[in-house]
């Protein structure tokens, strides 16, 4: 065999181990978090001996991704200046994200807690930081940074299988589950297309609208 035919057969080699990964990938079964592993890693991001500033970051980033279905780059871009009160609500403009390619931005309404209020309260006072999310010095947190401190808790909360991702989509069907039309949670999550939405949807009586009637 010549040097051509070998340095094709190390190609061909080689696009079969992509080829092989993106099928595995693509076999992978989805992870969806769920309300209670929500709620139980609130309550983990304050028994860790981490300072309040970070607890408190930290419980914000996953509300905002399971109950606003923001992805990570879009929650630690969150300023505190996209942050508005309509009511008993939290307005938040997300200047731009994934599906936006149009640069026209889009708003989320989060329904106001005393636990969340008082977080995002003492984030603004901490460092009077452009950013929700801040970094320890105050400036913008990666979001590379942001995934790692879930796995953190997830770890801690000996939660295996779940991905910063998997909020996202375990907040979807939170949604759906609790009688939100989908067009509405594809608006909510900003998703472009409902072909784009459908990984974040699983079975359920709601997804499906209910189940199949019988006829006699």
């Amino acid at each position: 065999m010549g040097r051509g035919e070998d340095e094709k057969m190390e190609w061909f080699i080689l696009d079969e181990i992509v080829k092989s990964k993106k099928r595995a990938e693509i076999a992978r079964p989805q992870s969806f978090a769920t309300t209670d592993q929500w709620l139980q890693l609130l309550q983990v991001a304050d028994q860790l001996q981490w300072p309040t500033w970070r607890a408190d970051r930290a419980k914000i980033l996953l509300t905002f991704l399971f109950c606003a279905l923001m992805r990570v780059s879009e929650a630690v871009g969150v300023r505190f200046s996209d942050l508005t009160e309509e009511g008993e609500n939290w307005k938040i403009e997300i200047p731009k994200s994934k599906s936006d390619q149009e640069g026209q931005g889009a708003a989320i309404f989060l329904t106001k807690q005393p636990w969340f209020d008082e977080a995002l309260k003492r984030m603004e006072n901490r460092h009077n930081s452009t950013y929700v999310l801040a970094a320890a010095n105050g400036g913008k947190w990666s979001a590379n940074a942001a995934s790692s401190e879930i796995r953190r808790m997830c770890e801690a909360a000996q939660i295996n299988g779940l991905s910063p991702h998997s909020f996202r989509r375990g907040g979807a069907m939170r949604a759906i589950d609790g009688g939100v039309e989908q067009q509405a949670v594809q608006r909510r999550g900003r998703w472009a297309n409902p072909k784009s939405m459908s990984p974040y949807i699983r079975h359920s009586l709601a997804s499906q609208g209910g189940p199949a009637t019988l006829i006699a």
